[in-house]
């Protein structure tokens, strides 16, 4: 039960800090970015930013998991 609150409540929580203090934080002083919205040109990048992130903090902590437990 412990495994998709790490999964999924992390990321998302700090998607919703990032959105939070790049999006309407420097939002509100940059307006658009060639022609596009600030937050429409900043979110898919946050959205890769976290499954990035969080693929890659699974699959490492998988690989430290089987070696602190001494699987072959």
């Amino acid at each position: 039960m412990r495994v998709w609150t790490q999964t999924l409540l992390a990321p998302l929580l700090t998607l919703a800090l990032y959105i939070v203090v790049f999006g309407y934080g420097l939002g509100s002083r940059i307006r658009e970015v060639e022609g596009v919205p600030y937050l429409d040109f900043i979110l898919p990048g946050l959205v890769l930013l976290s499954v990035i992130t969080g693929s890659y903090g699974n699959t490492s902590s998988s690989l430290f998991d089987a070696k602190r437990e001494r699987y072959s």
